[in-house]
């Protein structure tokens, strides 16, 4: 190979580079583009969306909290009356047999 043939291949060469470069930054610029407009946007939308269903379920959260104290207390009251029930039972049935 002559030193103008290795040179027309280096120059070759580097025309492709150069088209792989500019081919690069154009995907680049499209990238940088769609983040700027996508998903930057898209990212605050659902910010702007979550700060807001935080705060509805901080509001929600006393409402569920109150529920589950009352369902702890009815629990609490059912199984004392369903022990009173029985020592009322066993109260009854001893009356009946000492009479």
């Amino acid at each position: 190979m002559t030193d103008s043939e290795k040179l027309d291949l280096i120059i070759n060469e580097l025309g492709n580079v150069k088209s792989d470069i500019s081919e690069l930054k154009n995907q680049v610029v499209k990238t940088q583009l769609h983040l700027e407009d996508r998903t930057d946007r898209n990212i605050e939308l659902l910010a702007e969306n979550h700060s807001t269903l935080i705060n509805k379920l901080n509001e929600a959260i006393p409402a569920a909290n109150n529920n589950l104290t009352y369902e702890v207390k009815v629990n609490y009251l059912l199984d004392r009356v369903s022990k009173l029930e029985k020592k009322v039972k066993i109260i009854e049935e001893n009356n009946y047999i000492a009479n």
